[in-house]
């Protein structure tokens, strides 16, 4: 299959192809544009194909709340692990509260004691602001025909983001897993191509897949983006 610039009419190479969202950049008058009715009518358009799946229902801890002629889903942090992390967190906090005790009440302060345990009162702090945020925070995800809004609130949290919809051309949900000395741990990311081809990731370190198919789901549906298969995608 030889493909033209609808812009400029020279034919692109295949450096410039990006089979994986189907967007292609002309090298000589830059233009940016979408072929994926070219690789149908090719008949080569292979993992690009629009699929059907079966819808996912609202999952538990997801909510939704619609203002102003917009989405908005609503997904609480909370869940029971958090009480376990409060649990260590007293337990944690609590033995440096005595060490520090310790060094401050001699006649004369013992500096060694104060500065051997800094790391451990910043992993203490860190800590006790992730459980806090895991019990009060909630993150609200608003898309509509303009742009779509990802805000961790009401405690600041890294992530918040406001994309333009008319930029967006794919959702897709990633599974991470990492192995680690205490066991082997597994998250989901929800990420976004955009249409000039780059990989945005939107929301990381959910440990529900459903939350995140779902949410790739909605998103899809009220901005009319066809479901397409991405490399690495969770299936």
């Amino acid at each position: 299959m030889r493909l033209h610039c609808p812009h400029c009419g020279r034919q692109i190479p295949s450096d410039n192809l990006n089979i994986a969202t189907a967007i292609a950049k002309c090298s000589d008058c830059s233009a940016v544009f979408g072929f994926s009715d070219a690789l149908e009518q090719d008949g080569s358009r292979r993992p690009q194909a629009a699929k059907q799946r079966n819808p996912v229902p609202l999952p538990a801890g997801i909510s939704i709340d619609d203002r102003g002629g917009n989405r908005r889903l609503v997904r609480k942090w909370y869940s029971l692990k958090y009480f376990f992390l409060l649990f260590f967190c007293i337990m944690w906090n609590a033995f440096l509260i005595v060490w520090y005790g310790i060094a401050f009440s001699q006649d004369e302060v013992l500096w060694m004691m104060v500065l051997f345990p800094v790391l451990h009162v910043v992993i203490g702090l860190a800590l006790a602001y992730f459980t806090l945020c895991g019990f009060v925070n909630r993150t609200v995800i608003e898309f509509g025909g303009y742009q779509l809004s990802i805000q961790h609130k009401p405690l600041p949290w890294p992530g918040n983001r406001i994309i333009e919809a008319n930029q967006i051309e794919q959702l897709f949900c990633r599974e991470r897993v990492r192995h680690g000395k205490n066991g082997t741990s597994t998250t989901y990311e929800l990420h976004a191509i955009t249409k000039d081809g780059k990989k945005l990731k939107l929301l990381s370190g959910l440990f529900e897949a459903d939350h995140v198919v779902y949410l790739e789901q909605e998103i899809e549906h009220a901005l009319n983006i066809s479901n397409r298969p991405v490399r690495g995608e969770y299936a």
